[in-house]
């Protein structure tokens, strides 16, 4: 995205900014990081702003900076790390807060402890999902876009998706909003 934003002085400057979502480690990683930010901002001539989420479950994969070099000369790029894992102990605050982006870290987590879990545990995991959109009192449009987030990320078989969709339809029945299952 680039962005023009006015400075606390009243002076204008563009930001781009450069997001990665990674969602396992890869070698390359940071390689990556580094060509993107810099064609960006060969392209643009304006600062660049690089921020990795990494959305894995390897704690210690923490890249947070490419360096190549040669003679004593190199170049070396850092951008801002955030690792979703970091907030497994903020879930209390996730859940309080009404940024739509709590509830999309909330998810990961979620999907992150699911894949290990019987897909009936699964279905009862996006179901709770679900259901909190609906009590936090989203817009039609935040509903339909988190649940397709969530959907994403955590399928289930046929049978059980099915299951769910009935229990979305039933609440959405008690709620008087058919957001979900119109689909």
């Amino acid at each position: 995205k680039l962005i023009k934003v006015y400075l606390k002085n009243g002076q204008e400057q563009w930001i781009l900014i450069h997001i990665e979502v990674q969602g396992n480690q890869e070698d390359d990683f940071s390689r990556r990081m580094f060509t993107y930010g810099y064609r960006i901002f060969d392209k643009y001539q304006q600062p660049v702003v690089s921020c990795a989420i990494l959305t894995d479950d390897k704690i210690e994969w923490r890249p947070d900076y490419y360096e190549v070099g040669f003679a004593g000369s190199y170049l070396r790029s850092k951008f801002l790390v955030i690792k979703l894992s970091d907030y497994q102990n903020k879930r209390n605050e996730l859940e309080a807060a009404a940024n739509p982006f709590a509830n999309v870290i909330l998810v990961q987590l979620a999907a992150l402890e699911a894949k290990s879990k019987p897909d009936i545990e699964r279905k009862k995991v996006k179901f709770a999902l679900t259901k909190r959109l609906y009590e936090k009192g989203y817009s039609r449009l935040e509903i339909t876009n988190l649940y397709k987030f969530i959907d994403w990320l955590i399928g289930l078989p046929k049978l059980l998706e099915l299951e769910y969709l009935n229990e979305v339809y039933t609440l959405e029945e008690t709620k008087n909003m058919a957001y979900v299952t119109s689909a």
